[in-house]
């Protein structure tokens, strides 16, 4: 059986850093090298406890002195974005140990016990974990552990040791196997279960006042009872005191130990000498095993609390206790550097440092903070969301190998440390393990193995609306070819597209950026291209991932609209066209429908602008016309010639103006295949035919070799062309059947693909590029789509009717079937997911705001990775989309909504598409806020003035806003004025302009529809 194609993290994260590491070997030499020079390097992992991000020089710190760690990121690389596993101390540690997230070990819970909290408990790290300790262990190594254990002692007997580090291929282990607690300092604060400690107090308490109150009652003759029963109720109270007891007021016996290998040393620890006995074991540790091997874990208690610092440390930091205990781990990082060093091992060495998570904001003495800090970064230890409680310090240092004072912007993981040295040590990963992760969370070695190459068909409709199908909740339109799709696979029901309008909604599709990084977005008259014959387009550098495909041996296609652009200079330099965007073979309209590509209909193009100059010219023709009245009627004395040039000037005028409107169906909806025009106009009747026609023949030409096909659609756009087979057939007028009708195209392309034997090594996706359009009608009929219960349509871009679209994706054996995700997802994420799955990398240049879509489609990630998305309407921001995935929730915060026209409406039907700024929208101050899983019609927002999470969530959303801002680049607007004006020497012509008409189609497609 064929299982789910995705690596998890931990294995895709080592890979990068793999890749990071070897690339600076030796200037790209390889491992080779290294094995040939070093077979067999040291690896000293030191790691930190509690330490926040900013609580380091290196990282930020001005004031607290940590000159060794400084120096260590200054000879080696900074890892900026060193991300912890969990963010607590148990699972962090887990993580880090096995390379695999705590929870696949069962060192996870939600409940109270979120770590280990007693010796005598009998949970713990599991024997059949494989740690990578281990494995270096087999590989020769000598492996060691000093410091902080905290992954559990024994399992069912007293010295059966089986979460002991020696039974996870430890040789040697010096240090607490528990951690340090405020209970380990005599006198300190109280740490374990102390709400519970205080209840059990007071009942003790009240249970011993009652026992007195007897006794008194007793003596004093208020009550006749037995004397037994009093005694035996004091002992009651005395042997239930001693119970709890004997657990909470010997802490400091039962958890604060020091243990040399299975022996325990102390009991209790003596805290003030811990600190100089590790670093003693440390550094005996090296010089023992300098002439071997070895893998060394520096496991420090600092900077846990109760903070215990020597006394050649106290009072020495600007920052308390804590800056003290952060400059004392300093010292004792230096120390292990320099023992390596000294020892003539510093080029055969490869020392790391870190630490398990972010530091303790809420750690406190009296009114003196004793946590760490996290820096710039929200949040702190115990909060898996917030950067601050899983964001850490990652330096690693190899002289020779690794490149000195480097910094390295890109997502690593602790848990990237297990493949890391496993690798370099010469071990192999766990089979086991590894085929775990690839038959139960598809990982990317099965895709490459069993399909190398797969096919990606990508259908987009065209203006469709998401309360438009069946599986997405309508119940009269007859849509079981795409319901079948999602029932075969995944339905996405947070799919959002990265903008409302036809052209800058497809140009993040195919570039995975948002449209204004391309300057293919614009708040002014021209939100999309107008014309075929202005210069405005996809930017020849933009890079699709058709390009990068293409690239990859694969035969790409796009059959449908374009709407990205033709010309630029001169009218065959086809420099926006698909095929210079990547594609081998491309048939359709290089423009999009239009009501006047339907003789008769409807007008469409700048209809109030075209009905000024209509009524201009008759008020010039009939000015003429009254001064050849008056000539002949001598009411004035005006030269004819005068006459003449006036009216000659009118019917130029005229002219020049029905050029360029009266001829639209000429120059814009015309029919290409590839480079030549072979249909101007388009026979509209019979598109749709052809179109599927087009679509059988690129899958039966390139069935043996892997293919991208894009199925762009022209349907739901107006004027809603259908076929006879389908006309009438409906419940809801021609937009029903146009919508039908395109069902019946999608099953035709699924079972196109699956008769040719390409089911199983196929992805196919089907989405919308916005939402319905509200305002188009035919008289009082709507013509346009329905977006079901969310609010606002086509051209709105903060609403959710106008951006939340379809999102459907099949791939049998690969992807689940019948699986809903309500994660947020955007189809720019597209991008990223096929040029992974196509073998290619993406581009290093520029921002990809898409995310890759494979490990929430295989289920190996539970969450999206997007935790914002920002909603443009042209270049304006509307509205930022928040996911808080600690909590689940989903924010959205409009900044402006456009003005609905007449008042009470739906839709701004005076303008047919709403505006993105000036008079056309209301400015929010404070934003409106919502929270979609509970008010997905936006209905309700959330009350500025009372509600207690407005406020926290405004401000980190307007944190997300600033740090987007700052990514976005000026660049040339390709719907300014002058780009998207109509220039007849740019206008596409099969014939010689202005006599532009031809019809080179095979119109023999009988039987192909219905």
């Amino acid at each position: 059986m064929r299982s789910a194609p995705y690596t998890g993290s931990t294995i895709s994260s080592a890979i990068w850093i793999l890749k990071m590491i070897f690339l600076v070997i030796l200037h790209l030499a390889g491992d080779a090298l290294i094995r040939a020079s070093s077979p067999k390097p040291n690896f000293v992992l030191m790691l930190a406890d509690d330490l926040g991000i900013g609580d380091i020089g290196c990282y930020g710190n001005t004031t607290i002195r940590t000159p060794n760690i400084d120096k260590l990121a200054n000879d080696g690389v900074k890892l900026t974005q060193h991300i912890a596993a969990a963010r607590l101390c148990t699972p962090s540690r887990a993580a880090f140990m096995t390379g695999r997230y705590a929870v696949r070990s069962g060192m996870y819970s939600c409940g109270e016990a979120r770590v280990i909290h007693w010796l005598g408990s009998s949970g713990g790290l599991p024997p059949n974990e494989t740690t990578f300790a281990s494995i270096l262990q087999q590989q020769g190594y000598s492996t060691g552990i000093i410091g902080k254990w905290h992954l559990g002692m024994n399992c069912e007997s007293l010295n059966d040791h089986c979460h002991h580090p020696l039974n996870h291929g430890f040789d040697y282990f010096y240090g607490m196997p528990l951690t340090l607690l405020n209970e380990c300092q005599p006198g300190g604060l109280l740490q374990i279960d102390v709400p519970f400690r205080a209840q059990l107090t007071l009942l003790t308490q009240i249970m011993a006042f009652a026992v007195v109150t007897l006794v008194i009652a007793r003596y004093s003759n208020m009550v006749a009872i037995n004397w037994k029963i009093i005694f035996y109720s004091a002992l009651l109270v005395i042997l239930f005191f001693i119970t709890w007891y004997l657990k909470y007021g010997f802490l400091h016996y039962w958890s604060c130990i020091i243990m040399r290998n299975n022996e325990i040393i102390e009991q209790p620890m003596n805290l003030e000498r811990t600190a100089p006995q590790m670093l003693n074991e440390v550094l005996q540790f090296i010089d023992r095993n300098k002439d071997t091997p070895f893998l060394l874990i520096v496991s420090f208690l600092h900077v846990h609390i109760p903070l215990i610092t020597t006394k050649a440390f106290m009072g020495k930091s600007k920052h308390g206790r804590y800056g003290d205990n952060v400059e004392e781990m300093d010292f004792m990082v230096g120390s292990v550097v320099n023992a390596i060093d000294n020892a003539g091992l510093k080029n055969n060495t490869m020392i790391y440092f870190t630490s398990d998570h972010g530091g303790h904001l809420e750690a406190n003495d009296g009114k003196l903070q004793t946590g760490g800090w996290n820096g710039i970064y929200r949040g702190g230890k115990g909060m898996a969301g917030w950067e601050g409680g899983i964001r850490v310090p990652g330096i690693v240092r190899w002289p020779g190998i690794i490149l000195s004072d480097v910094k390295i912007d890109e997502p690593t993981s602790l848990m990237d440390i297990f493949p890391t040295v496993v690798h370099l040590g010469g071990g192999e990963l766990p089979k086991d393990r590894i085929f775990l992760v690839i038959l139960h969370l598809a990982g990317d070695a099965l895709i490459r193995a069993s399909n190398p190459k797969p096919n990606f068909v990508l259908m987009l409709a065209d203006d469709l609306g998401i309360g438009d199908i069946g599986c997405y909740g309508n119940t009269t339109i007859r849509t079981p070819n795409i319901d079948k799709l999602a029932n075969d696979g995944v339905k996405l029901t947070q799919h959002i597209a990265a903008a409302p309008l036809c052209t800058p909604s497809r140009a993040a599709f195919m570039t995975g950026r948002y449209a204004l990084r391309s300057g293919m977005d614009s708040c002014g008259g021209a939100r999309a291209i107008k014309w075929l014959g202005s210069p405005g387009g996809l930017p020849p550098n933009e890079t699709t991932f058709a390009s990068i495909l293409q690239k990859q041996g694969y035969s790409t296609g796009i059959i449908g609209k374009w709407h990205l652009g033709m010309n630029c200079e001169s009218l065959n330099d086809h420099c926006h066209h698909p095929l210079n965007h990547g594609f081998h073979y491309f048939y359709g309209t290089p423009f999009t429908l239009i009501n006047e590509c339907q003789l008769g209909g409807l007008l469409e193009i700048e209809v109030s602008f075209r009905a000024q100059l209509t009524l201009l010219t008759q008020i010039m023709a009939f000015a003429v016309m009254t001064l050849v009245i008056a000539r002949y009627s001598n009411m004035v004395a005006i030269n004819w010639k005068i006459i003449f040039y006036s009216a000659l000037l009118v019917i130029l005028f005229f002219i020049t103006w029905y050029l360029k409107y009266g001829f639209i169906q000429y120059w814009s909806c015309i029919i290409m295949r590839n480079h030549e025009i072979i249909e101007q106009p388009m026979n509209i009747e019979e598109m749709a035919t052809q179109m599927l026609r087009e679509l059988q023949h690129f899958i039966d030409r390139n069935k043996d070799t892997p293919f991208l096909l894009i199925v762009s659609f022209l349907h739901v756009h107006v004027p809603l062309i259908t076929t006879k087979a389908f006309t009438g057939k409906s419940e809801h007028g021609l937009y029903g059947d146009n919508v039908q009708e395109m069902d019946f195209m999608v099953g035709s392309v699924v079972n196109a693909i699956d008769n040719a034997g390409l089911k199983n090594n196929t992805m196919i996706y089907f989405a919308s590029d916005h939402g319905g359009h509200l305002e188009v009608k035919d008289g009082k009929f709507q013509t346009g789509g329905w977006n079901g219960i969310y609010r606002g349509g086509k051209g709105m871009a903060g609403w959710e009717g106008g951006i939340r679209v379809p999102g459907i994706v099949r791939w049998p054996g690969i992807i689940p079937s019948d699986v809903k995700i309500d994660e947020p997802t955007s189809l720019m994420d597209i991008y990223p997911t096929v040029v992974h799955l196509g073998g290619g990398e993406l581009p290093k240049d520029r921002i990809i705001d898409g995310r890759n879509l494979m490990p929430l489609l295989t289920r190996e990630a539970l969450h999206s990775e997007h935790e914002f998305l920002f909603h443009y309407c042209g270049t304006q921001l509307h509205a930022v989309r928040w996911h808080q995935k600690e909590s689940g929730a989903i924010w959205k915060a409009h900044y402006m909504t456009p003005v609905f026209f007449p008042e009470g409406a739906i839709g701004c039907y005076n303008t047919k598409v709403c505006g993105c700024e000036g008079d056309h929208v209301d400015h929010h101050d404070p934003p409106l806020l919502f929270e979609l899983l509970a008010d997905p019609s936006e209905s309700k927002p959330l009350d500025a003035r009372v509600d207690p999470q407005y406020k926290s969530v405004l401000s980190r959303i307007k944190m997300a806003v600033t740090e987007h801002q700052k990514t976005i680049s000026v660049v040339p607007q390709q719907f300014s004025f002058f780009n998207n004006l109509w220039r007849p020497w740019l206008q596409p012509c099969c014939g010689t302009f202005p006599f532009c008409w031809c019809d080179k189609e095979d119109h023999n497609v009988a039987g192909l529809m219905g």
